[in-house]
């Protein structure tokens, strides 16, 4: 049962955020990789790990970036339904 949740979660997740984290991820990708690019002339081993850790830490600035870009556009709507 625990799995059916967790996958329903993540399906949930992925409807809202799709589209935010298709258009936002170059923009989140280029950050990331400057600030690496920077932080690697102080600390020669943030290059290797990022290299494999890029993935994961891109999709996850990037959906908590869609979430709250997600909140705010329903608090907006909310607050626009009251008037």
């Amino acid at each position: 049962m625990i799995p059916f949740l967790l996958a329903s979660n993540i399906a949930q997740l992925g409807k809202r955020t799709s589209t935010a984290i298709y258009i936002i991820h170059p923009i989140v990708i280029t950050i990331v990789g400057e600030l690496v690019e920077f932080a690697g002339g102080y600390f020669p081993y943030v290059k290797s790990v990022y290299h494999y850790f890029a993935p994961l830490v891109i999709l996850v600035i990037c959906t908590a970036l869609s979430n709250l870009y997600n909140r705010k556009k329903d608090s907006y709507k909310k607050s626009r339904s009251r008037s």
